[in-house]
């Protein structure tokens, strides 16, 4: 918060503002998710499919390089 003081000839007043956020329709779960520490197993269940179907694929063309590779010195 921030107070803010105007004077005009030999008044003065005294208004205090306060930081406002705008936060576009459909981000309320996500904003309650971050303030209120919560854990969302949707979420982790996303990241974690995706970590591991990268992880396949890695190993995947890694073993299938490696088939070709020997293959060559057949």
């Amino acid at each position: 918060m921030a107070t803010l003081i105007t004077c005009a000839d030999e008044s003065c007043s005294q208004t205090i503002s306060q930081d406002v956020y705008l936060i576009p329709a459909g981000y309320e779960d996500y904003i309650n998710i971050f303030l209120n520490g919560g854990f969302s197993p949707e979420a982790f269940s996303t990241a974690f499919v995706g970590f591991m179907l990268l992880w396949a694929t890695g190993i995947g063309i890694g073993l299938i390089l490696n088939l070709i590779k020997k293959g060559n010195k057949i």
